[in-house]
């Protein structure tokens, strides 16, 4: 008679549930790592060389314009001179005038300086309104370029006017009054060239442009002060002689 085992059977194993019915979080695992067809995004790095950028000038913009509305542009910004051609020979006449009077040689180095002032207020009016032009294209069309060039031309003359009639009634006040609008023309210049910084080939901040603004119209100005220096000092030399 067999004798029955010690060890109990070891129970079978039950049998793997179907991997239909079995939901596993392998299968979301792997889908999210699958590789895709799309290139990995790159971050955008900010151009910090934007700002050597040139400044966009009316030359490259000329095959664009033109021999008609080149031409009236031209005549546009020439009528931002209009004003200081007007100062420049008040102050002609004023000092010719002073010759046959007593100390008129003297004097009329005034008037001889405030022309100096005036063409100075011209050239920086005329900078003043080709900047302003050169933004005024790229962002508008020709006609409302042209209009609004005919206005502030309009506007500068008005204003350059008005400050003639209050301050210098007196000819003798045609210095200081031209020192005065020349000074405004330089800070005006100064605004223009921070506001039309930004056009270039490529888009960029506005920036101001210390070099720009020296060459344009601190030594214009510079020049101009020392030359009125050298001159009133004339001036009040001779006049101390002939006392």
């Amino acid at each position: 008679m067999p004798l029955a085992p010690l060890v109990p059977p070891v129970p079978a194993p039950p049998a793997p549930a179907p991997v239909a019915d079995q939901p596993t979080t392998l299968s979301r695992q792997s889908s999210v790592h699958e590789p895709t067809d799309a290139p990995p995004a790159v971050p955008q790095l900010r151009n910090t060389s934007a700002r050597r950028l040139p400044v966009l000038d009316l030359s490259k913009l000329e095959p664009f314009l033109g021999p008609d509305l080149h031409f009236a542009l031209l005549i546009c910004r020439l009528l931002s001179l209009l004003p200081a051609i007007y100062g420049v020979c008040e102050c002609i006449i004023k000092a010719l005038t002073l010759n046959h009077v007593k100390y008129g040689t003297s004097r009329s180095v005034e008037f001889w300086l405030g022309a100096v002032w005036a063409t100075v207020a011209g050239y920086l009016s005329f900078f003043l309104v080709d900047g302003l032009m050169l933004r005024w294209i790229v962002n508008y069309s020709l006609t409302a370029t042209i209009l609004r060039l005919l206005s502030i031309n309009a506007i500068m003359a008005v204003f350059t006017k008005m400050l003639l009639d209050v301050c210098a009634r007196d000819p003798m006040n045609l210095l200081p009054t031209w020192i005065f609008i020349s000074c405004l023309m330089t800070a005006a210049y100064a605004i223009q060239n921070f506001v039309t910084s930004n056009i270039a080939m490529e888009s960029r901040k506005r920036r101001v442009d210390l070099v720009q603004i020296a060459v344009y119209a601190v030594v214009p100005v510079g020049m101009a002060s020392f030359v009125t220096m050298v001159g009133l000092l004339r001036s009040f030399g001779q006049i101390m002689d002939k006392l």
